[in-house]
């Protein structure tokens, strides 16, 4: 019976209601724990629900640019939640709006950013999102790995470099996501 009661809250918050008041709180909140809390509430809406429901999350424009806000926030809470709630919803069609338009650029660069602090928490999740975003979606994978030229991207040499971390978690988000980001440029190719 808990499980069923889970599911109709999911479904409930997913709702087309229950996603205007979340980007209503997204945009309106300048407590910047509140907005930690709310950004972690699509992430677990997002991973707690069926494809359906993720996706629904993600058409919803205005959640998707606030999180792509987020993720290049200077504070690293705020980023680290921005990627973990982009990684949650990173299914189907969510992975190419992630990385639709103006979010492109936004979300390579904040993402090589994370890569590079010397946060291992940033950069683990930093790392999976990149191969969450790769993974079965070889347009999003060439994007992440080459830069102008056809030559490794930042983000690419980043998670190289992470390879090497001495962190386990680093060292093993970094060795998928650059799995990740090779299998589709090896699959374009």
């Amino acid at each position: 019976a808990g499980e069923g009661a889970a599911a109709a809250s999911v479904a409930a918050a997913a709702s087309v209601d229950g996603l205007r008041i979340i980007a209503q709180l997204l945009s309106d909140t300048n407590d910047r724990a509140v907005l930690v809390e709310v950004v972690g509430l699509v992430g677990w809406l997002a991973s707690g629900s069926d494809e359906k429901d993720a996706m629904r999350i993600g058409e919803d424009e205005a959640i998707m640019v606030k999180l792509g806000d987020l993720l290049s926030s200077r504070m690293p809470q705020i980023r680290v939640k921005a990627a973990w709630a982009f990684a949650c919803l990173a299914r189907g069609k969510n992975k190419t709006l992630i990385l639709s338009g103006e979010n492109l650029q936004r979300v390579t660069r904040s993402l090589t950013e994370m890569l590079r602090t010397k946060d291992a928490e940033s950069q683990a999740i930093a790392a999976r999102l990149a191969g969450c975003l790769a993974c079965g979606n070889r347009a999003n994978g060439a994007v992440m790995a080459r830069g102008a030229g056809g030559k490794a991207s930042g983000l690419y040499t980043a998670l190289k470099v992470l390879n090497q971390s001495a962190s386990g978690d680093v060292r093993m988000e970094s060795g998928w996501a650059e799995h990740m980001l090779l299998l589709s440029t090896t699959e374009a190719a």
